[in-house]
């Protein structure tokens, strides 16, 4: 799984967490999120946002998972004959 700071450039990360020119990091597993190095640079990216957190308002993680082997997103084109 990957954690995406979307301005993520410019985070300090003096343990290079962050890859994809500093804009994820890795999770191995869910024990990642613990780690002092990953918790810094969320830390981090919080105090950078723009937008604030609201703290009244119930937060929610949203996962997407992305399988291995994925079906094509649209039909293969078939050329299409002309009626004559």
């Amino acid at each position: 799984m990957t954690l995406f700071f979307l301005p993520g450039v410019g985070l300090r990360d003096p343990e290079k967490r962050l890859k994809g020119n500093g804009k994820h990091v890795v999770l191995d597993n869910a024990k990642t999120l613990s780690e002092p190095a990953v918790k810094a640079v969320m830390t981090h990216a919080l105090k950078k946002a723009a937008v604030r957190f609201d703290k009244k308002t119930k937060i929610r993680m949203i996962i997407k998972s992305i399988a291995a082997k994925q079906r094509p997103r649209r039909p293969s084109t078939v050329p299409v004959s002309k009626p004559q």
